[in-house]
């Protein structure tokens, strides 16, 4: 049954060359989207037929706007969204291909969201009557500001009894990993239900996975990811994607789900790659939809990671498919035929 989720980050102002694979210092025509971690999922969410609500400042001005008819249009509740500050925060995609990699630039310094104040969301309002609060580790990073507001939100969704996932997300770029471990070990007593990878593991707690030759050794790892979690904090949940590099366009793509000391996998899904941005909100919302659906734990793992692969073949951030779509797949048809 459709459940009630509360989204809180930034959502940005995304520009890529409009022809393909063209490198920013060549194009000279940008193709404008919005995307952002946290609004993904909830995108996602409301695409699956839940109560989604994104919570973020945007600027009183046309891109500002431009944004919020952008989560309209799927349905996303925006009514919390607070018109404040002067820019939206913008990144820029550059397509690699082959042994090129895909580059993002970030713009985002002193955008709407990292200026907000203590005061500026009614939390109780905001939250109460919901089932989850979604967050991820970039909004903490964003500013002092926010790392204030995240602490202050999830404090106000224990209160109410609103359980918490968040998404480890570690992004280099916004700050060290000393700052991240600070900040995590904040937030993490609060969450129910956390999302993360063996990379974003190693990161912020210094650990060395071992070297990975076969699927079996990345599952391993992944197990390891969790035991190093476990440490941290006893979780509810815990789930990891898992992913192996053939190429930029070619990968193995899974992941696995602990609960109560039992790991699910999923199968081990062979995917070309369309688009790399997303593929982790994809998930996010995949094992929210299955747990709130009282799917078991395998059918859960296996929804999210199908919904995830997917999500790889669908330019743009966003994953625009419905549950169908993603049942087939996790059912076991990854042929990829014509549908008529």
């Amino acid at each position: 049954m459709p459940s009630s989720i509360v989204c809180f980050g930034e959502i940005m102002l995304r520009l890529s060359p409009l022809t393909p694979l063209e490198r920013l210092e060549k194009t000279h025509a940008l193709k404008m989207d919005f995307a952002g971690a946290e609004s993904n999922v909830a995108v996602s969410l409301a695409k699956l037929g839940h109560n989604a609500r994104f919570v973020t400042c945007l600027p009183d001005n046309g891109i500002g706007q431009a944004a919020i008819n952008n989560l309209r249009q799927f349905g996303v509740d925006t009514q919390y969204i607070r018109r404040s500050g002067k820019r939206v925060g913008t990144y820029f995609i550059e397509y690699g291909a082959s042994v090129r990699a895909s580059q993002v630039t970030y713009d985002r310094e002193g955008s709407a969201i990292a200026q907000v104040k203590a005061g500026d969301f009614d939390w109780e309002s905001i939250l109460v009557g919901n089932d989850w609060l979604m967050l991820t580790g970039i909004t903490p990073a964003l500013s002092e500001s926010c790392r204030q507001e995240c602490l202050t939100v999830l404090a106000t969704a224990q209160k109410l009894g609103v359980r918490v996932a968040f998404d480890l997300n570690f992004r280099r770029t916004l700050w060290s990993h000393e700052a991240a471990r600070s900040a995590f070990d904040q937030i993490l007593p609060y969450v129910n239900l956390l999302f993360a990878n063996v990379g974003s593991v190693a990161d912020i707690f210094g650990w060395n996975p071992d070297p990975a030759q076969r699927w079996e050794d990345h599952q391993e790892n992944a197990r390891k990811a969790v035991a190093i979690l476990l440490q941290q904090h006893p979780f509810d949940r815990i789930a990891l994607t898992i992913r192996d590099y053939s190429s930029g366009a070619r990968q193995n793509w899974g992941a696995i789900l602990h609960e109560h000391h039992q790991f699910y996998d999923s199968r081990c899904y062979p995917i070309e790659v369309v688009e790399r941005l997303g593929g982790g909100d994809a998930f996010a919302a995949g094992v929210l939809h299955g747990l709130e659906q009282r799917w078991n734990h395998a059918q859960t793992i296996e929804f999210a990671a199908a919904a995830s692969a997917l999500k790889h073949t669908i330019p743009g951030d966003l994953n625009l498919l419905s549950e169908r779509e993603i049942l087939e797949v996790a059912d076991g048809d990854i042929r990829g035929l014509i549908k008529r």
